[in-house]
């Protein structure tokens, strides 16, 4: 066998292996490709919800704190003008006990037992609302009702952040289920892929050396 037909016959077998080895790298990629596929939707879905539920607990988190302070300070300035009443006008014993209500207002977290003494607040206050006492007493029903809104909102809030907890637990431990795999495959693509680029590069090359022989 001549020396020509040798080199000839060693190049067709080099050829073949790096063909092998580029179907090989087609083959992976296809099938890492085909899974990638159904779990990029998936995990991209999965990172936005878990994204935006944890914004969205922050905001209300935020926004809770704001009511907290807002609902304080309304029942603060509620007293003040109660202090600010002129002495005198109204019973002694009235002023205290709307002073102890306010109080305990302040204090309480149970919604039914606030509505009912909040109620009876609002009752006791009305009733103190004559002659010069009246333009003080409708401010003061304003912070009454302003707290009692806050109070809602603030209930409102804290009723959906107790069913956040569990929602944003499954969403984050199925993104921790699917998020690894999906990684791989993304790293295993791009590494095939730049296996397979380098050695149709080799072939390439090779195929030109044999024309200019």
């Amino acid at each position: 066998m001549s020396e020509n037909k040798e080199s000839a016959i060693k190049t067709l077998d080099k050829e073949g292996l790096i063909k092998a080895v580029i179907e090989k790298h087609d083959r992976l990629i296809n099938e890492y490709n085909a899974e990638f596929s159904s779990l990029e939707g998936r995990v991209k879905e999965l990172k936005e919800k878990v994204a935006a539920a944890k914004k969205e607990h922050e905001d209300a988190m935020q926004r809770m704190d704001v009511l907290r302070e807002k609902r304080q300070q309304l029942y603060y300035q509620a007293k003040k003008l109660l202090e600010n009443l002129e002495p005198g006008t109204i019973e002694d014993r009235l002023i205290h006990s709307i002073h102890d209500d306010i109080e305990e207002l302040k204090r309480l977290k149970e919604p039914d037992s606030e509505a009912e003494l909040r109620r009876n607040l609002l009752d006791k206050i009305n009733s103190i609302a004559v002659g010069e006492t009246k333009e003080q007493v409708i401010h003061l029903v304003e912070k009454i009702k302003g707290a009692e809104e806050a109070t809602i909102e603030l209930l409102s809030l804290e009723t959906n952040q107790n069913g956040f907890s569990k929602e944003y637990k499954n969403m984050v431990e199925e993104l921790k289920k699917d998020e690894p795999r999906y990684n791989w495959l993304q790293r295993r693509i791009a590494s095939h892929t730049e296996a397979r680029n380098y050695w149709e590069k080799q072939l390439e090359e090779m195929q030109k050396s044999e024309e200019n022989v």
